[in-house]
């Protein structure tokens, strides 16, 4: 559980964006394993090494929106292969204007269905 320290009295709104980029940054080792999830779309030796990289959060009716990308590598050292790339995500998420906690909206990864992607492996 994630729980942003807010302020007595302070509403949830737009103004937090930028308090909420620092805060996830500070804290993306707690929930960045499941923003990543399987990369066995991209392969199945796909692997992400350095984390998430938070771009943004915006504020949208009610909701916020986390905007991160992550780089993935894929290895066969038996082809002496190495490919990599960086994916772009979003997710949406809420702060619990009383007790502070962030969560999440994660989707049901058997819903998940790629992007059109090729890759040359």
């Amino acid at each position: 559980m994630l729980i942003y320290p807010l302020q007595s009295n302070e509403e949830v709104g737009e103004h937090l964006c930028q308090k909420l980029v620092k805060f996830l940054n500070s804290n993306k080792s707690e929930f960045q394993a499941n923003l990543i999830g399987d990369l066995s779309y991209i392969d199945n030796r796909a692997a992400c090494h350095t984390g998430i990289k938070i771009e943004d959060v915006q504020y949208h009716y009610g909701t916020f929106m986390l905007y991160y990308s992550f780089e993935w590598t894929i290895y066969n050292g038996c082809a002496d292969m190495e490919e990599s790339g960086e994916e772009e995500e979003s997710l949406e998420f809420t702060v619990d204007e009383e007790s502070g906690e962030i969560e999440f909206s994660f989707s049901d990864p058997s819903e998940f269905i790629p992007r059109n992607r090729e890759f040359d492996l």
